[in-house]
């Protein structure tokens, strides 16, 4: 069965796209997280970083739901959170 998806760059390739989410607060964030995601191709990535607690649960978990995968987490600096997303589904 052929793949869903174009192999995925590697984690340390530079994401597609970059979002900087710092001071929005939720609904928000998942709000604008996948207004962007929306716009990349099967395969790509997007870079999200947040300062807002709950969205570093919450975006996540709405990611899962649309059927997005989170490849990768880390810091962003002080209070910040990065959150690496591949595109799997239209």
């Amino acid at each position: 069965m052929p793949p869903r998806h174009p192999t995925p760059p590697p984690v340390s390739a530079p994401p597609t796209r970059s979002l900087d989410l710092r001071g929005e607060r939720c609904p928000y964030t998942f709000i604008k997280a996948r207004l962007a995601i929306e716009d990349l191709r099967l395969g790509d990535t997007l870079e999200v970083v947040l300062d807002f607690v709950p969205a570093f649960t919450r975006v996540p978990a709405s990611m899962a739901v649309i059927g997005q995968t989170l490849l990768q987490t880390g810091s962003a600096g002080t209070d910040a959170k990065r959150l690496l997303f591949r595109k799997d589904t239209e």
